[in-house]
């Protein structure tokens, strides 16, 4: 069986924090975390260890980025709906997208 996707997927395993979208924005949901699987320009598939989404439930995901912007750690934080679950998990869409920094962790002083 050929792959139809017309996409290329990277693999690319990072923490993913994912939570379904609120339909009111004032009403805040817990996050879940998981893994990446793979990564396409329109697409996420997501490893879920706990609860998953079903189909066209939407979503809202960061993925924290291997890279940083002069020493200050990335995310990369999505939007999109649930197309299936997977054995793994779910994938997703990529509906919209933007890189945002992360607040790096406080370091004690002594």
């Amino acid at each position: 069986m050929t792959d139809r996707r017309s996409r290329n997927r990277f693999p690319i395993e990072r923490e993913v924090r994912w939570r379904r979208r609120s339909p009111r924005r004032l009403e805040s949901r817990p996050y879940e975390t998981a893994s990446s699987v793979d990564l396409a320009s329109h697409g996420l598939h997501v490893a879920a260890f706990g609860p998953r989404p079903p189909a066209h439930t939407r979503i809202e995901a960061s993925i924290d980025w291997p890279c940083s912007l002069n020493g200050t750690p990335l995310q990369l934080c999505v939007t999109g709906h649930v197309v299936r679950e997977t054995p793994q998990g779910f994938v997703m869409t990529i509906d919209e997208y933007e890189f945002r920094t992360k607040a790096r962790a406080a370091s004690s002083v002594a």
